[in-house]
């Protein structure tokens, strides 16, 4: 089976289980990560018919994202929406590591514990799902001919410019955590005058 954008989970399901000795997909990327998502991607397909005013939507956003009147984007533009896709990968992927640490530690108690796991496990797959969504509005961004136009090491500068940007911002929000925190203060203790001896003075 050929896996192309166009093909639909129900289509991945009668290509994978129809074998008579076994199943083989194959999927053209140029990485592991851009091939499961295209894997992924194809299962959120959805080949049904949902009536002319979706057929409409979708022959409406196909013009604007592929029409030949669609404007050229500027280069500032793009390269803002690109930081932002970088800022919600990133999240995403801190998220899906948060919640697959949460996911072992309710699988660690057994059996009671099964009905947060499967919430856990619902909970990751939203996750992966849009980490795939934005991957792929990502590299629909650097199709942009704005960003196709720059130099070959432009990209690499502006990604290393981001990462660079947000590491400062991390370290500065976690400052401004430390300073908000209350410093806890020793009470200085009070001077306590002795019994009068008869010295005049309390000694």
């Amino acid at each position: 089976m050929v896996l192309g954008e166009h093909t639909t989970g129900a289509a991945v399901y009668v290509g994978m289980t129809r074998g008579r000795d076994h199943n083989t997909v194959h999927v053209v990327a140029e990485d592991y990560d851009e091939a499961r998502d295209q894997w992924v991607g194809a299962f959120h397909r959805d080949p049904a018919d949902l009536g002319p005013a979706h057929a409409a939507r979708q022959a409406a956003g196909n013009l604007e994202r592929y029409g030949p009147l669609r404007p050229l984007r500027p280069l500032t533009a793009a390269l803002q929406q690109l930081r932002a896709g970088w800022d919600t990968e990133h999240q995403l992927g801190r998220d899906i590591r948060t919640t697959t640490a949460q996911r072992e530690w309710y699988a660690g108690h057994g059996r009671v514990a099964a009905d947060r796991v499967a919430e856990t496990d619902a909970d990751l797959r939203t996750l992966q799902a849009r980490l795939t969504q934005v991957r792929q509005q990502i590299r629909a961004t650097l199709r942009e001919p704005a960003l196709q136009a720059l130099p070959a090491d432009r990209l690499t500068a502006e990604h290393r410019s981001w990462r660079d940007h947000r590491e400062a911002a991390v370290i500065a929000a976690r400052l401004h955590q430390q300073q908000r925190v209350p410093r806890r203060q020793t009470p200085t203790p009070a001077y306590q005058r002795g019994p009068d001896r008869g010295h005049g003075i309390g000694l």
